[in-house]
């Protein structure tokens, strides 16, 4: 879902917001509401994401998303994701 550039206006959405914010972390972003939360990160064209994913998927990479490996069972992936 694209927002369009009324909805982002009223919600605030923009350069203008993004200006001070800092690195977002989604972990599991493979799972189905990760996914969903980071679609929306990057229709809000927020510039500076990380997801954390059991599986890293090339196609998935996107100007502004960093993917890096993350399992909750595993602290060495720990260190990679903050």
């Amino acid at each position: 879902m694209k927002l369009t550039a009324e909805l982002k206006k009223i919600l605030h959405i923009g350069e203008a917001s993004h200006k001070h914010a800092g690195r977002v972390l989604i972990l599991d972003g493979a799972d189905a509401v990760a996914h969903r939360v980071v679609e929306r990160l990057i229709d809000a064209e927020h510039p500076n994401l990380r997801v954390g994913t059991r599986k890293l998927h090339e196609k998935e990479a996107t100007t502004g998303v960093e993917m890096v490996p993350f399992v909750w069972e595993d602290e060495k992936t720990y260190t990679t994701a903050l």
